[in-house]
């Protein structure tokens, strides 16, 4: 301990005629050179709030060339990380000298103790900093922007296409260049690697074979590469190279297998989303292929500004631009011209005669990006053109970039071309003359017209262009933050740092979109997305908080002030009008501020825009995860989605049309598949409905099986069945299908075991297969499953009725096994039970099996309290014509408008004997302990599928049941079973809603997680 304590410690940094300084340096700098330090000490607050160089204690030394003092690059280094600036931390012996004598590094072996003077001089100040000593990281890269050396010109000289250059530098100056030290790819001693290239996934072989051929070429390599240098590994940027006709077309694309082999090699090698691709078309691709790995997040250029706050920069200068217009002043303009050929294509005529145009009142620049653009625009323009005018930066990015800052604004037909502008705060519109263009324009919220309109419109003016040109620059500022912090993560996924500069921004709390304004309150409202009865609310955005272990959360670990209302709308008086809502465990609210005041709530109470989202989740950040590092939020957008066979909110109209059902069991199954979802993030409109963005399928009994005993019902199916098929092709959206099952009689199992689907039936499985991954039609049982195996069919899964899904308990199997206990024990003491009873589905009435049936329940009534509960139209009269003068006709039920009514009164019995699957259902979903006998096949594939307590129907008519206890004894039960089955049964519903991109009930999620 002694020796801990001394104070004479031989490793001491700061002697008494030793000064410390720290010389702030630019790691690119001089020109052509990368200089990293061995260790960095990072200071940080734990709030997460910025820090500034200022703040650092230590005096600053400043040196024109860090070279001066370190020779060598990448040698022996400690340096600084305070906000976004850096320095090497060096050591002056004191003398009388302005600037402290003889400055040497401290070599990176005293980070430990230079982390002590830092602690003294640091933390006495706040408790908010903390240290961290990050160690050189040395990576690999293929497709890096090396340093402009003389050599690196050369090489980029030989690249067809300099836009290449922007991507490639804004994927390579992403990362902290002071703690990370590039190398190639394939170069000993990486720690992690990064693939950073853009086109090499061709996906149109029939109709540029050759280009698909070099592809392949290119990737395979690559492929291998990774394999086999087998480090933690990312993908930056990488998008589809195709030609299509149509956004519908793209909407069918997938990857090809070798792509999908790359794919997969990188999913084994890094953790989340890993692969980065140009926007939702390439994404598209990847999904339909089945790969999981991918996120959108346009083009790595987006990272190139430092400016903490871009979008607002170009948002002032894009608006002066417009003023110095009206004003009549001449602007100094950039083009860039399309990537067409040849040059007397129409289109290529039409776009650069309108770019042309604009050269009439302004100054105009053409910056070729290709080698053939120059000759192009000459055979185009001719003697009209100022040759000195037309400028081709082929060696490097900083002398396009250096004169890209001299314009006024760009107007670009390439993405790099207006990447160059945007990141030099020229403000640009970009026109997008493909489909690759436009999806990186989506994912990056550029500014633009559509090429239609760029050569429909007859624009001659930059006023024109720029008054039609697409923008939101909040938008596209609060897009570009989201996506730097994906970048982090996928970075920081390999132990690779992300540049300072760039942290800074995402740190960054003087957002123009501030929620929490001083004179103002956040409160949350929790509400029930179906009240009040008869409307279904939405919200716009909503702000979800999970724990990142995947353990439940609550309510009551949100942080805000309920605010308590008893009609949403009151707050939002329009239906799925813009509401920001807030989702934590089961429950969730409306985010609302109100006026800080003296009146107990807060006075008025206002909605939050989902504008807000972004800015509400910092709120939420700073005031949960200090708390909790187990804390993540994600933003959901709302879905508008169609459905057929929903479950209508309770309106005089929708009871209307359900009284026109003549079997009210479908309403139990539509429900369960309506309610499945999350009804605060997902509107739910016809399944014909313009605008959905995906559908999904909900009826039971669309496969009939069985022309020769039934041929008129077959048809009446066939012709349900092919305009849906034809609506799934002509919609052509991702889409699944719940629940349903086969329409036939089978005399036996064996009979089953043979069945197969008809060919117009595989035809709609295989529609479904097109738009959707994975099992996406879950079917009843294992009949139908059977029936789509042998047909061929490999999407379907067996999950029973999606009246599973309606209860909310926690443990559902558990409260009915205790009631099922309750209910035996009370009948051993004598005590009369409140019964429920579902009728068979036989006719006529005097058929054996329903005379039969009948007179078991009937027995059952002589000790207890019963109440028939019709389904079907004809119940009522059979049951008259069997029972007569022994039935109370006031305990005869029909709930023929909707669930809710049918629920309330489940919930008053101890018990129910039901011979139908959706009579039983409410039973079970009411928590109400019940026994299904099943009359039919169908019914026992659910039973079976659902774990369901039964008794056979053989058992039911042979056994002479004459009392509860008997039938009770008799039921087949596991309620352990039940309930695992439930839960897995849950998550494969939560999978086939998130395929298609829909959240599930969060209640239902809860559930699931429940531990």
């Amino acid at each position: 301990i002694d020796i801990i304590l001394d104070e004479q410690s031989t490793h001491k940094v700061a002697e008494t005629d030793k000064a410390i300084m720290v010389s702030p340096f630019n790691a690119y700098k001089p020109v052509g050179e990368h200089r990293t330090c061995k260790k960095t000490v990072v200071v940080r607050k734990k709030s997460g709030r910025k820090m500034k160089w200022v703040d650092q204690p230590f005096k600053e030394h400043e040196v024109d060339d860090i070279g001066s003092i370190a020779p060598v690059p990448n040698d022996d280094m400690l340096c600084l990380q305070v906000g976004p600036t850096v320095g090497a931390v060096v050591t002056s012996r004191r003398t009388s000298e302005p600037n402290g004598g003889e400055v040497t590094l401290i070599s990176s072996a005293m980070a430990e103790t230079f982390v002590q003077q830092l602690e003294k001089r640091m933390v006495e100040e706040s408790n908010d900093i903390e240290f961290e000593i990050i160690n050189r990281k040395i990576i690999g890269m293929h497709g890096r922007y090396l340093p402009s050396t003389p050599e690196a010109k050369v090489t980029r000289t030989r690249d067809g296409n300099i836009g290449n250059f922007i991507w490639a530098f804004g994927a390579t100056r992403m990362m902290n260049p002071y703690t990370t030290e590039i190398k190639e790819y394939n170069s000993n001693s990486i720690s992690a690697l990064i693939i950073a290239s853009a086109n090499i996934l061709n996906l149109a072989p029939e109709t540029a074979p050759a280009d698909y051929e070099i592809m392949m070429k290119n990737l395979n390599p690559i492929t291998n590469a990774v394999r086999n240098i087998n480090k933690p590994t990312i993908v930056l940027g990488i998008g589809i190279q195709a030609e299509f006709a149509n956004i519908e077309e793209i909407k069918r694309i997938k990857l090809y297998d070798h792509q999908v082999t790359f794919m997969n090699q990188i999913a084994e090698r890094s953790t989340g989303k890993s692969v980065s691709v140009r926007g939702e078309f390439t994404e598209t691709a990847c999904i339909n292929a089945g790969v999981e790995n991918c996120i959108s997040l346009g083009c790595p250029s987006l990272s190139i500004s430092r400016s903490p706050n871009l979008g607002q920069v170009l948002e002032t200068k894009w608006n002066n631009v417009e003023a110095n217009l009206k004003s009549g002043q001449s602007m100094r303009l950039g083009i860039t011209l399309p990537a067409i050929t040849p040059v007397d294509d129409p289109k290529y005529q039409k776009i650069v005669g309108m770019l042309f145009s604009l050269c009439e009142a302004h100054d105009c620049y053409f910056i070729m990006q290709a080698r053939y653009d120059r000759p192009q625009l000459l055979k185009y323009a001719g003697d009209r053109i100022n040759k000195e005018k037309i400028l081709y930066f082929n060696e490097e990015v900083d002398g396009w970039f250096e004169f890209i800052r001299t314009l006024d604004f760009v107007v670009s037909t390439r993405i790099h071309g207006g990447m160059a502008g945007i990141s030099n705060e020229v403000p640009t519109v970009i026109i997008p003359t493909d489909l690759r263009i436009l999806e990186l324009i989506n994912a990056m919220v550029l500014p633009h017209i559509s090429f239609e309109d760029a050569i429909g419109k007859d624009f001659t003016s930059l006023d024109e262009i720029m008054e039609a040109a697409g923008r939101d620059f909040t938008a596209f500022e609060t897009n570009r933050r989201n996506r730097l912090k994906e970048y982090k993560r996928m970075l920081e996924s390999i132990g690779v740092e992300m540049d300072p500069a760039l942290i800074d921004i995402i740190l960054d709390e003087q957002s123009t979109h501030k929620v929490a304004e001083t004179d103002k309150a956040i409160m949350v409202s929790p509400f029930n997305a179906y009240k009040p009865v008869g409307e279904h609310r939405t919200c716009k955005k909503t702000v979800v908080v999970r724990k990142k272990s995947g353990r439940k959360m609550k309510w009551v670990d949100q942080p805000f002030k309920e605010h308590e209302v008893d009609d949403i709308g009151s707050i939002a008086p329009v239906p799925n009008d813009d509401m920001l809502c807030l989702q934590v465990g089961p429950t969730v609210g409306a985010v609302v501020t109100s006026r800080r005041t003296s009146e107990p709530n807060g006075g008025e109470v206002t909605l939050i825009s989902s504008a807000m989202a972004e800015t509400f989740v910092q709120q939420l950040e700073k005031r949960m995860v200090e708390e909790s590092n187990d804390i993540e939020f994600e933003i959901i957008n709302r879905k508008i989605i169609g459905m057929h066979g929903r479950y209508l909110p309770s309106t005089p109209e929708a009871k209307v049309t359900r009284t026109r059902d003549g079997n009210i069991g479908n309403f139990i199954w539509a429900f369960g598949a309506t309610r499945m979802m999350n009804p605060y993030t997902t509107e739910i409109k016809e399944y014909n409905s313009n605008s959905i963005s995906a559908l999904i399928i909900a009826s039971a009994n669309i496969l009939n099986l069985a022309p020769e005993t039934a041929p008129a019902d077959y048809e009446i199916m066939m012709k349900n069945l092919n305009p849906i098929t034809n609506a799934v092709r002509n919609i052509n959206k991702p889409t699944i299908v719940l629940g349903i099952g086969i329409q036939a009689e089978f005399a036996n199992i064996e009979e089953i075991k043979r069945i197969k689907l008809y060919d117009h039936q595989v035809t709609f499985m295989n529609q479904i297969a097109e738009r959707s991954t994975g099992k996406s039609v879950s079917v009843r049982g294992e009949f139908t499953e059977t029936a789509c195996i042998n047909a061929g069919v490999e999407n379907c899964i067996s999950l029973g009725c999606p009246s599973l899904s309606i209860s909310r308990s926690p443990n559902l199997g558990q409260v009915l096994e205790t009631k099922w206990n309750n209910v035996e024990a009370n009948l051993k003491s004598g005590q009369s039970m409140r019964l429920g009873i579902t009728l068979p589905a036989i006719t006529p009435v005097d058929d054996p099996k329903y005379q039969k049936i009948v007179g078991m329940l009937f027995s059952l009534c002589e000790a207890h309290d019963c109440y028939f509960i019709m389904q079907a139209r004809y119940d009522r009269p059979q049951l008259l014509k069997y029972a007569g003068d022994r039935i109370n006709k006031e305990k005869i039920l029909y709930f023929n408008e909707e669930v809710d009514g049918w629920f309330e009164f489940i919930r008053t019995l101890d018990f129910v004997v039901s011979t139908r699957i959706h009579g039983g259902m409410a039973g079970i979903s009411n928590e109400v302990p019940t026994v299904i006998i099943p009359t039919d096949l169908r019914i026992l594939e659910l039973i079976n599928a659902m774990v369901l307590p039964h008794i056979s129907f053989e058992d039911a008519i042979g056994k002479d049941f004459t009392s509860l206890d008997e039938i009770m004894e008799a039921a087949g039960r596991d309620f352990t079973a039940f309930e695992t089955n439930r839960r897995n049964r849950l998550k494969e519903y939560k999978r086939m809603l998130e395929s298609i991109g829909v959240e599930m009930d969060p209640a239902l999620i809860d559930i699931i997680l429940d531990e």
